[in-house]
């Protein structure tokens, strides 16, 4: 039976992004309508369509409450939207990690900093075990506002201003995503699917396209796949798609990021993937 699926995209991408039109176009090989639609779009009539496919929503971070408004306006339709809102909503800030950590999930140590407190370089450097340090948004997307103390002239100064202006995380800079890089695993209906390794540019700590880095299809070290199986496990949700960032450290890996309602998922560098995707989106179709 033919649907009609909604591609939920921003409206600086108003067709989609590269990926998701292929997928677009193999969807439609199969009799189905998929559209792209921005959330934010006022003449959206959501009740419309059969499924609601989160995919490149990638300024809700810049207007994170009107993001939350819209898809609490969709509470009637969760049938219809994946990845579900609940996951949406636990994932939108960084520190779910505290629930990683209770589930005994190995993530990257982080301390988390309310706007508005204080904030102590040195004792964050100490707490941490490290003498460089990252700071990142709770809420963000790309790498936007990350930056790395070592690379600031007066790194305190930018600290304190930043907290002033929003809730951050503090990290230590995993040497290993330089060194190594970072990969991405892609996970369909539950399974794994491919991955890519994301490597930064010369001079550059953020492996994303927009900081001038490079993603790769490739084969992940056995112990990531292992360590995002058991990621998924933890977190007993029913997800169309989820992407894990981890890098190879440690014993078992460690868990950079969880990307389950906006994450680029590389179908154009894994063809495979794309009937894949097409089969679980079908099969939750009402």
């Amino acid at each position: 039976m033919s649907q009609k699926i909604a591609f939920v995209t921003c409206q600086a991408l108003a067709d989609g992004t590269d990926d998701d039109r292929v997928v677009a176009a193999a969807l439609r090989d199969r009799g189905h309508q998929p559209q792209f639609v921005a959330w934010d779009d006022p003449n959206a009539d959501w009740t419309s369509f059969d499924s609601i496919v989160l995919r490149s929503c990638w300024d809700y971070h810049l207007h994170p409450n009107r993001f939350l408004d819209w898809l609490d306006s969709l509470s009637d339709l969760q049938g219809r939207l994946w990845n579900p809102a609940s996951v949406v909503r636990w994932n939108l800030d960084k520190i779910y990690f505290n629930d990683l950590v209770a589930r005994n999930v190995p993530t990257v140590p982080t301390i988390y900093l309310e706007q508005g407190g204080e904030a102590d370089l040195g004792a964050l450097r100490e707490a941490l075990n490290a003498d460089e340090l990252v700071v990142k948004p709770r809420v963000s997307a790309s790498a936007e506002g990350t930056w790395r103390t070592t690379g600031e002239a007066d790194p305190e100064a930018k600290l304190c201003q930043a907290l002033a202006e929003d809730n951050l995380l503090v990290q230590p800079m995993i040497r290993e995503v330089a060194e190594r890089g970072e990969w991405s695993l892609i996970f369909i209906d539950g399974t794994f699917s491919h991955a890519v390794l994301k490597q930064a540019k010369a001079g550059e700590f953020r492996v994303q396209s927009e900081w001038g880095g490079s993603a790769t299809l490739g084969t992940p070290p056995l112990q990531l796949i292992e360590l995002a199986d058991r990621t998924l496990a933890a977190l007993g949700h029913d997800l169309l798609y989820a992407r894990i960032d981890s890098v190879d450290a440690g014993e078992s890996g460690l868990i950079m990021e969880l990307e389950l309602f906006e994450p680029e998922l590389f179908f154009r560098l894994a063809s495979e993937s794309i009937p894949r995707f097409c089969d679980a989106l079908e099969t939750r179709s009402p």
